[in-house]
């Protein structure tokens, strides 16, 4: 079975200071790694982190418009929610009792 590659044809290049470079080739050689191959997969890593990040706070306007109807427009209680909101109220212990339809 081949295992298959991508073949990096790219090329990133960084100004950095002496000391930076020092600790950078430090870091590498005890990871075992090459300066190009550290540096590579820190920053591939850092950078696919903040693309999720990102994607995970963008919503879209569709998705925007139902959160604020929702929020400006919020359905009535249910008889639960009425029970479980008058029960909070008191200074009591206090229990809810499903009934699971099944």
């Amino acid at each position: 079975m081949l295992l298959m590659s991508a073949v990096k044809k790219e090329r990133v290049e960084f100004r950095a200071t002496h000391e930076a470079k020092l600790s950078i080739e430090e870091a590498a050689a005890l990871s075992g790694k090459t300066v190009s191959s550290f540096v590579h997969d820190l920053v591939t890593e850092k950078a696919k982190e903040i693309i999720n990040e990102r994607k995970r706070l963008l919503v879209s306007e569709s998705q925007w418009e139902s959160l604020m109807d929702a929020l400006e427009s919020p359905t009535k209680p249910t008889k639960l929610m009425d029970e479980v909101i008058s029960l909070s109220m008191e200074d009591k212990p206090w229990t809810v009792t499903l009934n699971n339809a099944m």
